[in-house]
């Protein structure tokens, strides 16, 4: 956030693939744009905050997020995968 001067998580909707639908691509726009709405409205500890909702630099539809440092939810399932260790959700 270059105005705020803070780092932050940016979740954009992809742009309609070459094979993907009108129709399906509608869904899939309706439905992030659902969660954005949702999730903005939720206020708990293990839930990120929305900052805004917008559009990205490259035209798809996006919100941001408080950025929270540590590792991605997938390094921690391949791990699990690979050793056994299961994820730290908390």
């Amino acid at each position: 956030d270059s105005v705020l001067g803070r780092e932050v998580a940016l979740k954009r909707c992809r742009a309609r693939r070459v094979e993907e639908s009108v129709a399906s691509h509608a869904t899939r726009l309706r439905a992030f744009r659902r969660e954005a709405a949702i999730t903005a409205q939720l206020e708990h500890p293990g839930i990120v905050p929305v900052h805004d909702v917008g559009v990205s630099i490259l035209g798809e539809p996006a919100f941001i997020m408080k950025r929270i440092d540590g590792e991605s939810l997938e390094t921690q399932i391949d791990r699990w995968r690979t050793s056994g260790q299961r994820p730290d959700l908390a």
